[in-house]
């Protein structure tokens, strides 16, 4: 199939046809891609500003780019040019996404493998499933409702998941992790060097921590741990299924606890009058 490409430079609607993957690329301004029955793709170019962006469809892939994603983070550091475009993309189900900007936002709604970047922006993923990658510099990403693998890299950018996560790795220097797990999640692997990590968890999954750091401290349930330059091990919760989890901090502290069980309302009996 012959490369179709188009440099937009004011507001434009495309239809497309055999849209397997998407890859956004953006500086500032604003993404959104949500999931549509159907088998057609439509993107929707409400707003650009500065250079063209560049719309290219091969061989199933789409890309809406102000820049190159390829080797992004170097590539949006050097990026001097002002560019600004707001776009929405309706996909089929099980499309894979890959979006990137330099401070602008954006929202994935419903899409399969996903992959989410920023350098300041601020961007969510809504109950997506499969693998979830997280990539920030300094910008806030929000994960909601996730069903799948989940994989966090952070600078200083904190970053908030829930859902039904069943493996995480996650690795910051000073930002926040916190993650709010649904189900049965089968492994945790967490690094930080000050960064904050908060985990909750149903009351009906165990867990198994085993924590190192220099000068950070370990919160389980009501079992506080001071760990300076050793390996720390805890255990709370159900036998089964049970969460292991594996955290490695320098001054960062983590935090592990389980939600309430809900219990069943007990009935009350209604005394009949005579």
């Amino acid at each position: 199939m012959n490369e179709e490409s188009w440099s937009v430079t004011e507001p434009q609607t495309l239809e497309l046809s055999g849209v397997a993957e998407v890859k956004v690329a953006l500086v500032k301004g604003r993404f959104d891609i949500v999931v549509t029955e159907g088998n057609s793709t439509t993107l929707e170019i409400s707003e650009v500003d500065g250079q063209p962006l560049e719309v290219r469809f091969n061989n199933g892939t789409l890309k809406v780019e102000h820049f190159n994603s390829s080797n992004w983070l170097q590539r949006l550091m050097n990026f001097q040019q002002a560019a600004t475009a707001v776009i929405s993309i309706a996909v089929p189900a099980g499309t894979l996404v890959t979006a990137s900007t330099v401070n602008g936002d954006g929202m994935v709604s419903g899409s399969a493998k996903t992959t989410l970047r920023t350098v300041t922006g601020s961007l969510m993923a809504d109950a997506t499933e499969g693998m979830l990658s997280i990539d920030t510099v300094n910008g806030e990403v929000i994960a909601r409702d996730h069903r799948g693998a989940l994989v966090i890299k952070s600078v200083s950018g904190d970053v908030m998941a829930s859902g039904d996560l069943t493996d995480v790795r996650a690795s910051t220097v000073s930002g926040n992790v916190s993650l709010d797990l649904h189900g049965a999640t089968r492994t945790l692997n967490a690094k930080s060097v000050s960064g904050e990590i908060t985990v909750r968890l149903p009351g009906t999954v165990g867990v198994d921590v085993r924590a190192t750091s220099a000068s950070g401290t370990l919160l389980l349930d009501q079992q506080r741990f001071t760990v300076i330059g050793q390996n720390t091990t805890a255990s709370s919760g159900p036998e089964s299924p049970r969460l292991t989890a594996h955290t490695s901090t320098v001054s960062g502290a983590v935090s592990i606890v389980h939600a309430p069980v809900e219990r069943a309302a007990t009935p009350t009996l209604e005394k009949e009058g005579f």
